[in-house]
């Protein structure tokens, strides 16, 4: 079979994004919409059941990835999952199946393509992690805008489809670049914990004004934008001070200014700056296993977002926020100061 001449990443970044979009909006529609039912018991059951199969799964579906090492033919295996899980809506317990691991495998198959084609390109890996955050309110929060969930699956369908059948141009290498094995090892534990920091947060913080369904789209959209705009900044002017500036300006966001929307929004903003920093290290320590690097960070935001549930935004959760800011701070700048050589090497399809 003939492929599409299609081998610039700066497209294929911008399918897999969409896809991303797509994935989380149907996976919320169909969670919110279609699966819910009034019985609050079996309902919180198909929350725990999907959340575990569509993040703590991701772990060993990148194992199994990195093994076969065939991205695209799980990104053709996670379309049809999600069609079975759209087709058997009817039962709730394969329907949370197919949708749950349609989920894992298009997170983990994408994660891995974007680092191995582009040499594990920070600013890449901030724009493909975006789009999600958006899908994910549009699908909760808009649900009876009819032609949602057909609009959802063919971006999915559509891009998916060119993505697959599309020509690859070759990996990307990337040095290592931890001066000792063991180093590696304590850095890939410190980013995990950073990941569950960010979950822990990003879940527990609420601001003190009443939520509409436009400001949820817009949290969304600042928490899309952060992602983004950490990878593109990291790349652009560093790290070290993507990283101070992002975490000082979360620290006092979000926890004296969540009684104003515009400084809630910016706090939400810059507190995502770190999604892709930490991808981009567990990369660096997991090399040649990009799927499990990709897997285990998403499987990492699981337990801080559950711990979450049992809190409210409490003035002490506020000052807790804060501590947790400055210590994600400090753990990335220790990362960093191990790191032998921080490859920022320019692409001629990089976007930046």
């Amino acid at each position: 079979m003939k492929l599409l001449p299609l081998r610039s990443m700066r497209i294929k970044l911008i399918l897999l994004s969409l896809m991303h979009f797509a994935t989380d909006g149907l996976c919320s529609y169909l969670v919110f919409a279609r699966l819910y039912p009034d019985n609050p018991a079996a309902a919180f059951a198909i929350f725990i059941c999907y959340n575990v199969l569509a993040f703590v799964t991701q772990s060993p579906v990148g194992i199994f990835i990195d093994k076969y090492n065939k991205p695209k033919l799980f990104l053709g295996i996670s379309i049809a999952s999600m069609l079975l899980g759209y087709a058997l809506s009817s039962v709730w317990i394969l329907s949370v199946l197919f949708i749950g691991m349609s989920n894992s495998f298009f997170h983990v198959a994408g994660g891995k393509y974007v680092t191995d084609k582009s040499g594990n390109d920070i600013s890449q890996l901030g724009i493909f992690v975006s789009t999600g955050a958006v899908g994910l309110v549009l699908g909760q929060r808009y649900l009876g805008f009819a032609p949602l969930p057909y609009l959802l699956f063919a971006l999915f369908i559509v891009c998916g489809l060119v993505m697959i059948l599309s020509e690859d141009k070759e990996n990307l290498s990337y040095p290592e670049e931890f001066e000792k094995e063991n180093l590696a090892t304590y850095a890939l534990l410190a980013v995990v914990a950073v990941v569950m920091i960010r979950s822990f947060v990003g879940k527990v913080v609420s601001p003190d004004f009443t939520l509409s369904g436009h400001v949820f789209l817009f949290i969304s959209l600042a928490t899309a934008l952060g992602k983004a705009a950490g990878g593109i900044c990291s790349r652009l002017i560093g790290i070290r001070p993507t990283t101070y500036v992002s975490m000082a300006v979360a620290a006092v966001c979000l926890t004296l200014g969540v009684g104003n929307v515009y400084t809630f929004i910016l706090g939400v903003f810059a507190f995502n700056f770190t999604m892709p920093i930490t991808l981009y290290f567990a990369n660096i320590t997991l090399k040649g296993k990009e799927g499990f690097a990709f897997g285990t960070l998403a499987a990492a935001l699981t337990p801080g977002y559950f711990l979450a549930m049992s809190f409210t935004y409490s003035p002490v959760m506020r000052v807790c926020t804060a501590v947790m800011c400055i210590i994600s701070m400090i753990v990335i700048i220790l990362i960093l100061r191990r790191v032998k050589n921080v490859d920022r090497s320019a692409d001629p399809d990089n976007p930046a």
